[in-house]
């Protein structure tokens, strides 16, 4: 009878440990991750906070197509512009969302001697915005990660 009593002791005390370990290693686990979330999202707030553009010059440069050159005022290079979104507004109207080769193309990058076809900061980027009649008048091109520039258009 007192074998039983100490066997259910190391039992017991043998789940505890156990129990212990997946407790402990489970909260590690969860602070690790998030520690890790958090890193990803600072790193992503400086890029966003580094990320600057401003519109240098727009045109209709023929029926339906619109011409605007961008300049990368900021410190960070952006890289992904398939998701980099322009919007076109025409008097009178609500804008109109284009996306990268939906509704508008990229024709240079220029100097693009750094990282090529990737917009570095200091570099010009044109671009090309197929629209219908009438012509817009307000345009507005939105990075990937949020930062944007708008203009209105000369006539």
């Amino acid at each position: 009878m007192a074998f039983a009593s100490v066997l259910a002791s190391a039992v017991g005390i043998l789940l505890l440990i156990i129990t212990a370990y997946v407790l402990v290693g489970g909260t590690l686990t969860t602070t690790q991750t998030v520690a890790n979330a958090q890193a990803d999202m600072t790193a992503l707030h400086v890029r966003m906070l580094g990320t600057a553009i401003q519109i240098e010059n727009t045109n209709i440069s023929a029926p339906g197509q619109l011409d605007v050159s961008i300049l990368n005022t900021g410190t960070e290079q952006v890289t992904d512009l398939a998701h980099m979104d322009v919007l076109v507004q025409t008097p009178g109207s609500a804008p109109v969302l284009k996306t990268k080769d939906n509704g508008w193309k990229m024709v240079s990058i220029s100097p693009d001697s750094v990282h090529p076809n990737q917009w570095d900061p200091g570099e010009l980027m044109n671009i090309t915005v197929a629209f219908s009649d009438p012509a817009p008048d307000w345009v507005q091109v939105t990075t990937a990660n949020g930062a944007f520039a708008s203009a209105y258009i000369k006539s």
